[in-house]
Order: structure tokens, then sequence, then C-alpha cells
């Protein structure tokens, strides 16, 4: 018995090592397509110089905020190898938590859940999902061994992560009363991830009082259409969607009552994710569990094929936004348009070769930008919206040139002292869309021209 899970231990271990090496050739290149990333690296920069925490968005995330200030200064391949090598080790510690709960084929199952696409994708660049990840995993790792302590503190380390991540405690709980625990382990769990979960938060709570209790919400609900495609093609990618929707056609009998944990679980984080779905990666806590309830409702043949097909999934048969300045594919022929936006599919190209294509578009751009900025001859504030923290960093945290002055957004009162002051207004692409959105104002084309032709005198 030993033996064996010795060799089990080896092989997850070189799987892990494997799945590191292969996200090596993805961390160079900028640190991501969010613009949380490089908010994350100005923030890091913030901490650095003024020696006391900030929270790159409320309402804070703490442990990675902190493991940022301590690589800094930043480099690209430094802080996105934090999350590949969180992402390697959610594929060991699955791997792990899937053979003691009895998950078919463990290993292939980590590695499935490892290559799903917004999984992969979330372990290239820096954003804490994949450490969100590592920290869940451990939680059920370690109470599936009945080791509570340790699973409170990997609970709380997976809340000073991401807070959302309080909800586990729930179908944890479900987990331990179908399992017989006695109620001392969850008051045990409950206690002890609480009170490290508030020491992990006093830093914030201390800085920003009350607004600790805010929480980044720029942008309106997406409509339907971008709500489905974030849900599922965002999360599975085309051949992940299709294996879905086909093998639910083959489930064998499911017992609700055995498996009501995972049912909870999935559940808790799709009402999580309802509640301001804007981004597909906010979705990654429930795929360990999406992984546990078709190995329990197919046989063990089809569940292989499911885990081959999303393994698949991120390379091949993908869907891309068609845009020069920030999308995967500059041009396509084949394009159509989905509420304004042009969409394109490519068989030869999955989310993950699109997501790294879509750095490199966006890195372009801004080094265009930043070209253009040098030409300013008069004193000038550029509209940056979701561009402004890419630029920052790229300009070393201030301006290229003494005239540009990047602004986030900008309300009316302030185009009109900025005018006054003699400053020439622009806004970069799209951004006066997003800037009437964010003030629920038409204004912006009044005062302010496009970047790359108009000049508002």
């Amino acid at each position: 018995m030993q033996v064996e899970k010795n060799n089990f231990n080896l092989l997850a271990a070189t799987a892990s090592a494997l799945y590191l090496l292969m996200l090596i050739p993805f961390l160079q290149v900028g640190y991501g397509v969010e613009e949380d990333s490089w908010g994350l690296v100005m923030n890091a920069f913030e901490m650095q110089h003024s020696g006391i925490y900030h929270a790159s968005r409320l309402p804070g995330h703490p442990i990675h905020e902190y493991i940022l200030w301590l690589l800094f200064p930043a480099t690209p391949f430094k802080y996105n190898v934090v999350s590949a090598v969180f992402a390697a080790g959610s594929l060991f510690i699955a791997a792990h938590l899937f053979r003691i709960l009895k998950i078919q084929q463990p290993l292939l199952a980590a590695i499935a859940l490892a290559c799903i696409p917004v999984v992969m994708i979330s372990g290239t660049y820096t954003i804490d999902y994949s450490m969100s990840l590592f920290f869940i995993l451990a939680a059920w790792y370690f109470i599936a061994t009945k080791n509570t302590m340790l699973s409170a503190v990997m609970l709380a380390l997976a809340v000073g992560t991401r807070i959302t991540n309080m909800y586990m405690i729930v179908p944890l709980f479900v987990y331990l009363y179908s399992n017989k625990f006695n109620l001392t382990c969850f008051i045990k769990l409950a206690a002890i991830s609480g009170i490290l979960s508030v020491i992990f938060y006093a830093p914030v709570f201390m800085q920003y009082g009350k607004s600790f209790f805010d929480y980044s919400d720029q942008f309106p609900y997406p409509n339907f259409p971008k709500l489905l495609y974030k849900s599922s093609l965002g999360v599975f990618g085309l051949v992940g969607v299709i294996s879905i929707f086909l093998f639910v056609f083959f489930a064998k009998r499911f017992s609700f009552k055995n498996n009501l944990y995972i049912i909870i679980s999935i559940a808790i984080c799709l009402l999580a994710y309802l509640r301001l779905p804007q981004k597909s990666a906010y979705l990654i806590p429930m795929l360990p569990f999406v992984i546990m309830l078709f190995s329990e409702m197919l046989t063990e043949k089809r569940f292989m094929i499911f885990c081959v097909m999303m393994i698949l999934s991120g390379w091949c048969f993908g869907i891309a936004l068609v845009d020069a300045d920030r999308g995967s594919l500059i041009h396509n022929k084949n394009s159509f348009e989905i509420q304004g936006q042009s969409i394109a599919f490519t068989l030869t190209r999955g989310n993950i070769l699109l997501d790294a294509d879509k750095r490199n578009t966006k890195e372009k751009y801004v080094t265009s930008v930043l070209e253009k900025c040098d030409t300013l001859s008069k004193p000038s504030a550029i509209i940056s919206g979701w561009w402004y923290n890419m630029l920052l960093v790229h300009s070393g945290y201030s301006s290229v040139n003494k005239q540009a002055h990047f602004i986030f957004y900008c309300d009316e009162d302030s185009m009109q002292r900025l005018l006054k002051s003699n400053y020439r207004i622009y806004y970069l692409d799209e951004q006066e869309v997003y800037n009437d959105l964010m003030f629920q104002s038409a204004f912006t084309n009044k005062y302010a021209g496009t970047f790359f032709s108009k000049i508002v005198e």
C-alpha cells in the first residue's frame, strides 16, 4: 500500500512539474490581459514606496498583495511565476484530494482540472486565481484527511486571497456532517479560519475603514450574450462545453444525498458569480466540483474521455474578439458581430493560445500610445480607462512626457476645469463609451477627442 502511495506521489509530482514547464513560455509577455493584473503591479509599487499596505482593489486581496510586495521590484516573469507555481501546486493537491475522495482516475482528473482553459490561463499571469484555487483545494484535502487545524489555516489563506472564498465554509460543513464528524470539528474549523481571516484583513480595515465593505464594480451588469459566453466558452472552451452537454446525456444514476457537498459547492459558486459576473475566472472555485460531479455521473471509460476532452479544449476551436488594439485576432474575414463586438472562430488556436495573442496585441497598442505621447507639445489629459495601469507600469509608474497626464476616468466638472487650465483632453479607443457609462451621462465627446486623430482645442 505504501509503495502504491509513493508511486502516486511521484506521478503527481511529475505531472505538476511538467505542467509548470508547459506554463513557462507564457510567463514573459507582460502581466496579463486584465487591468487588475497591472493594478497589482502598481499597488506593489505604492506599497514599496509608502511602506504601508494598500489594496489593489477593495475589499482587498492581502495574501497575494503582500507576496507581490515581498517580491518587488516587479518583472513579468517573477510575478507571473507565482501564479504558475500555485497552478502546478493545485494540480498536485487536487490529485491527492481526488484520490482520498475516491474520484475515478484521480491523477487524470486533476490534470483535466488544471487544463480547463480558464484555470490554465490564470496560471500564466499576475492575478490571485490560482493561489486562491490552491488554498481551497488544500482546505478540502486536510478536511478529507481529518486534519481540521490545517484545513482551517488553508481556508483562512483562501479567504485572505479572495474574500468570497468564505462561502466554502458551507459545503465544508455539509461534508463534515455527511461523514459523521462531531460538531467540535466544525466549531474548530469555523473559529480558527474566522480568527485568522480577520487578522489577514485587519490591515485593509485599518487603512480603509468602512470602505473595506466596498467592492470593484466599475461597469454595468453584463448583457445576456456576454454573461453566457463568460460562464461557458470563457471557462471551458468550445470542446469543453460540448463535452459537458454531451456527457450529461450519458449520466448514470446519481446519488444527491451522498454527494450533497458537491452540489452545494457548485450552487454557492454560481450564486456568488451571478452577483458580479464580470470575469470567467470568478468561476474557478467551482471547477474541482464540476470534475467530481462528472466522476460520479459517468462510467470510468466515459469519465476518462470527458477528462481528455477537457485537457484538449484550451488548444483548439477557439472563439475570440477581433480587434486591432486589444483582441486575440487582428482581422478575420469570417467574423460576426454580437452586441457590437466582432467575434471570430479559429480552428487551430484555443483559449490558451488566444489569450497569449491578446497579451501581445495589447502590448503593441500601449507601445504605440507611449510613442505618440512623445509628440505632445501641450499639456494633455488622456482618459485611459482599462489601459491606465498598463500605461503607468510601462512608463515606469509616471508619464513618459511631462505634457502627458494619464487619467483613469474623468467626470464632466473635471473636464471643464482641465479645459480652463489649457489642457487638451483625449480618450483612448472605446474609453469615451466607458467614461460615459462610469458617470451615467453622455458628455465625453463634447470635451474630448480620440487620441490618435482628433485634437480638441
